[in-house]
């Protein structure tokens, strides 16, 4: 009988998927930053498990519904990973960011951002989000009406509908 962590659906898609397992182990002997790991760790999920790696790697932004009351706006590794560590910036966490953003994906759900995002606005309408760096060092940015996500350094811009 498998075990299972109902506290942690990271540390049980760990105990549970023997590839992934094996793959994170590799990874933690190949170098010991956290930022190295983190970064591997964003390729090698990608490519073993089939996920959009960068915003031009989506082949379909159209919204799916996955259940009942559930919509799904399809989604890169890239996006997600942005949009994590607008919540979350403690560099400490980078290859477990990068873990749950390959696990959102997978099971087709989206970081929860929106207490930091409307923080982030205040009285301001959000635009969309822009995103720049490259990899784990990917920065999200909230666009605000009026703004130019180019301007901010943005190489991409999804509008928020």
């Amino acid at each position: 009988m498998e075990k299972y962590n109902e506290t942690n659906p990271l540390e049980n898609w760990i105990s549970t998927d023997n590839k992934l397992s094996q793959m994170l182990s590799e990874i933690e002997t190949v170098s010991n930053s956290e930022q190295e790991q983190a970064k591997i760790a964003f390729h090698r999920l990608a490519e073993n498990y089939n996920l959009p790696k960068y915003p031009d790697d989506v082949q379909d932004r159209e919204t799916i519904q996955v259940a009942d009351f559930h919509l799904y706006n399809p989604i890169s590794i890239y996006e997600v990973l942005g949009k994590i560590k607008f919540v979350d910036k403690n560099l400490q966490n980078l290859k477990s960011n990068v873990l749950l953003a390959a696990y959102l994906i997978i099971n087709n759900l989206e970081p929860f951002i929106d207490e930091e995002l409307d923080e982030f606005l205040g009285n301001n309408q959000l635009s969309g989000f822009g995103y720049k760096g490259e990899d784990v060092d990917v920065e999200m940015i909230p666009i605000i009406e009026g703004e130019s996500w180019f301007e901010k350094g943005c190489t991409f811009f999804t509008k928020e509908i």
